[in-house]
């Protein structure tokens, strides 16, 4: 299939979902810096290429529990799949913001919710900017996450954490997730009944 004729066929699909527009809303970051938290759009591939290009190694591994080069990361096929999903069975959210010196829009920080199939459950994974870390927004994904989750009517949230990311293990701890740590998987696995 060529790129064109797969491009038409992914827009004739998401032609028949409707945008989850209620879920766009502002979110004040601790420093008073004002974002907008949305559902991913499929226009979005640049800006999230953008987002992966300032990444640290150090955010790329505890989201991906191991080193994934930039190139792999920003794959077109990759990128088409996070930024075109079926809202049915997937949320991705990202948290934007119009940079005020080039008036380019940037995302900050990227959420995701995949069911499990067949189970009435759904697995998390958040990673924020190294520079807007600490500022609120990991928790404010989480939690739009979880409240999405309990509208799709889901049982459970759950999530893997590496041991050295302590940031989110504290969002977690607040927002009320059991942790159970592996030795086999040396993962700390997390999860919330909804």
């Amino acid at each position: 299939m060529t790129l064109q004729k797969e491009t038409e066929v992914y827009d004739t699909f998401l032609l028949t979902q409707p945008y989850p527009q209620q879920l766009v809303s502002p979110f004040r970051l601790k420093d008073n810096t004002e974002v907008i938290i949305r559902p991913i759009q499929p226009d979005d591939e640049a800006l999230l290429v953008r987002f992966h290009d300032h990444l640290s190694e150090r955010s790329v591994y505890f989201r991906y529990f191991h080193m994934i080069g930039l190139s792999q990361r920003t794959d077109h096929e990759r990128l088409r799949d996070i930024c075109r999903i079926d809202y049915k069975y997937e949320m991705v959210l990202v948290a934007t913001l119009t940079d005020h010196r080039t008036g380019l829009p940037a995302i900050l920080g990227v959420g995701r919710l995949n069911r499990l199939p067949g189970e009435q459950e759904a697995e998390f994974a958040v990673v924020v900017g190294d520079c807007w870390q600490g500022q609120g927004l990991g928790i404010q994904l989480v939690r739009r996450l979880i409240a999405y989750a309990r509208s799709e009517k889901l049982a459970r949230v759950v999530g893997e954490i590496h041991p050295d990311n302590r940031l989110m293990q504290q969002i977690c701890l607040k927002l009320g997730f059991k942790r159970h740590y592996s030795i086999e998987d040396r993962l700390l696995f997390v999860s919330l009944a909804l």
